[in-house]
């Protein structure tokens, strides 16, 4: 069979391509170390690969997830810890009260208090990474809100008896105060001292809805405390105590047991039993609030989603408490805040030595309230394949920061009033920061238990990212000595294959005449 130069020339040609290719495709892995680098090389092989390595990128994001869930669960336990320090202080506080030693030292421990207070406010509202920790999904915005001490106006005079400081009269009662505000008695000659007082509001509460729970309806009933305990007969009563017959609020300016008739003068003061009592308002009114409710998507509903004031309410020297009642709702907290007039200024120590004393009354830089402005809601996001996490604190504990920083103020308040009520006082209040303690052990323990599940999602995910690798190694990288050795093979066939060819297309028809 006759084979023309035309034929001999383009297989050359192909045999020294083939060659060539194979030369190359041999450079290549050994210069990659990667036996498949595109699909013709090995489909199937190209086609594993290729999911195996979108399966590395989610184990990658799972793993950065994990890391940002364990960096937010490291300072919200910090900031946890921080608020536990200060309400271990504030129960040392709060003894010391109870035990009625050195009350000369109740307005040094105000002053700490205080700054516990500020110091709560701060870690409550701690962020990180400029994203609030204790906000539920409104990490943009600062949770804990404080209004501090407000007032202005009043005016008043004392008068003495014997040198002694014995009674202060308001020529105005002031406006907008939501603390009692500081009462300062001095001597115009400088001479008199140890006269004390402390100031009485007469206020309005307004209230703030912290938690709207679940479950509710509108027909649910909300119960506000009265601005005074009711009168009773034959009860035990303290100076300072404060009773309410009807709009009618009563001061005891003595000690004793009641009678067995009811408080009944509008002006001055009268006796009953052994007590003497003096009349502080006429028209007290105890405030009421109504609910409105939503709907929310999920398996949520009957949320409270505002408080409205149906009685304003009058007479109040605290901030009333809030309780829900409802048949299937729970959850729902709200707290209050009180503003108003001066009602009266009550002289706790007479002094000695007065010979024309003057009264001051001023406002302080202090916390008188504190509302939540965060929500509810929790945001979470993928550790692992269909395993979601929200690496903040239950947003539904958030509101217990308010509960904490409430439980400070009213220590404050109270050891900031007449030393005689401190120690019995101190029983109720160190009760609430002892439910407190128990609260951020159970907030502590739940974000502890989302740190090791992390830390258990960000150990699988590590050792499957590791076989994912091992898998892809398995089909994609060359044994470098098996490659050297088709590299060389590649080499000497492309050499032979140019010898040859060079060889057979040298000759022509003048070799052969």
């Amino acid at each position: 069979m006759r084979v023309t130069n035309i034929n001999l020339t383009d297989k050359l040609l192909r045999n020294i391509q083939d060659a060539q290719k194979a030369q190359l495709e041999a450079q290549e892995q050994v210069a990659t170390n990667q036996k498949i680098t595109k699909p013709s090389d090995d489909g199937v092989k190209f086609g594993r690969v290729t999911k195996l390595e979108s399966e590395k990128r989610e184990l990658i994001q799972y793993r950065r997830n994990n890391g940002h869930a364990e960096d937010i669960i490291n300072a919200s336990i910090l900031n946890l810890e921080k608020l536990q320090e200060l309400n271990v202080r504030a129960m040392e506080i709060a003894r010391i009260g109870a035990s009625g030693v050195n009350q000369n030292s109740y307005s040094a421990y105000v002053e700490e208090v205080d700054q516990l207070l500020e110091e709560a406010v701060n870690r409550s509202n701690a962020s990180f990474q400029g994203n609030f920790l204790f906000a539920g999904t409104k990490t943009g915005t600062k949770p804990f809100v404080k209004t501090t001490e407000s007032g202005s106006g009043a005016v008043a005079s004392a008068s003495t008896v014997s040198s002694a400081v014995t009674a202060i009269s308001l020529s105005s009662a002031g406006t907008n105060y939501n603390l009692p505000p500081k009462v300062t008695i001095a001597d115009n000659a400088g001479v008199g001292s140890g006269a004390s007082a402390t100031a009485v509001i007469n206020g309005v509460p307004t209230f703030h809805l912290i938690n709207g729970g679940s479950g509710y309806a509108t027909t649910d009933t909300v119960s506000v405390s009265p601005p005074a305990a009711a009168w009773t007969a034959s009860s035990s009563y303290s100076v300072g105590d404060r009773v309410m017959v009807g709009t009618h609020i009563y001061r005891a300016t003595q000690a004793g047991t009641s009678g067995s008739t009811t408080l009944s003068h509008t002006s001055g003061e009268a006796t009953d039993g052994s007590v003497n009592w003096q009349h502080v308002l006429s028209d007290a009114q105890t405030a009421s609030v109504s609910i409105s409710t939503v709907s929310a998507s999920g398996n949520t509903s009957g949320i409270i989603s505002a408080l409205s004031v149906t009685t304003a309410g009058k007479g109040y020297d605290t901030p009333p408490t809030i309780s829900f009642s409802s048949t299937a709702g729970s959850g729902a907290i709200a707290n209050s805040q009180i503003s108003g007039s001066l009602a009266e200024i009550i002289v706790d120590s007479t002094g000695s030595n007065y010979s024309s004393a003057s009264v001051t009354i001023t406002t302080e830089d202090r916390i008188a309230a504190v509302s939540y402005d965060g929500n509810t809601n929790s945001a979470e996001f993928y550790i692992g394949n269909d395993s979601k996490i929200s690496a903040h604190l239950d947003s539904n504990n958030n509101s217990t920061f308010v509960s904490a920083i409430k439980n400070l103020m009213d220590l404050r308040n109270a050891l900031d009033g007449d030393n005689s009520k401190v120690p019995e006082s101190m029983i109720s209040i160190e009760s609430s920061l002892q439910n407190y303690e128990d609260d951020v052990l159970g907030q502590l323990a739940e974000l502890s238990g989302k740190q090791l599940r992390v830390k258990s999602s960000s150990d699988f995910e590590s050792q499957l990212f590791l076989q994912k690798e091992q898998q892809i190694s398995n089909d994609v990288d060359i044994d470098l000595a098996e490659a050297m050795i088709k590299l060389t093979r590649a080499q000497t066939a492309y050499t032979v294959a140019l010898q040859t060819s060079s060889g057979l297309l040298g000759n022509s028809l003048l070799d052969y005449i």
